[in-house]
């Protein structure tokens, strides 16, 4: 009878490809969480985008006035006191165009918590509501929302508003985004 010989890796192997993968893992998690930040900060310029241009399309569709507006905490009127960031925003039919939700007159049609992981919005001009028309414009609501998160003005993104209804994003070239 043979006897088989047993193959394996030694002590000496493993504890070196265990130094070899630590290595390897403290250089990647800086850029892993680079990524995961920067995926949390699109998130929350994509929801705000992406509330925008329904509240556009819902505007056009419906034939009446539709507002974006920083939310209370119940989520069922405009609060002016808070950030956009902290409060999160609503969206609603805004029959009159006061930035109200008038009680059995306006209906909200969308609602945003508050954002999360340090994310912050500022905007240029303290806007505290984004009117759209029927036409599509938000006249006199011009403005640029900044994004940022815990990393600064140097990974701030921007989005540009302009009083024909255009959502554009902020180009490098331009001066430098404060947070």
């Amino acid at each position: 009878m043979k006897c088989s010989q047993f193959k394996g890796f030694t002590l000496l192997e493993l504890m070196m490809t265990i130094a070899v993968s630590a290595i390897v893992v403290s250089l990647a998690a800086p850029s892993f969480n680079g990524l995961i930040a920067s995926s949390r900060l699109t998130g929350a310029i994509n929801a705000f985008v992406a509330d925008y241009n329904f509240a556009r399309s819902e505007a056009i569709k419906r034939e009446l006035p539709v507002t974006i507006c920083k939310r209370n905490t119940a989520g069922t009127d405009c609060d002016n006191a808070d950030d956009w960031d902290e409060a999160g925003w609503i969206v609603f039919v805004d029959e009159d165009s006061d930035g109200v939700v008038d009680a059995g007159v306006d209906e909200v049609i969308r609602i945003n918590e508050p954002l999360e992981n340090n994310l912050t919005i500022s905007s240029s001009r303290a806007a505290n509501r984004i009117t759209v028309d029927t036409s599509g414009f938000t006249r006199s609501y011009n403005a640029t929302f900044t994004f940022c998160d815990s990393r600064g003005a140097n990974q701030a993104k921007a989005r540009i508003l302009s009083v024909t209804g255009r959502l554009r994003n902020r180009v490098s070239s331009d001066a430098a985004l404060s947070c």
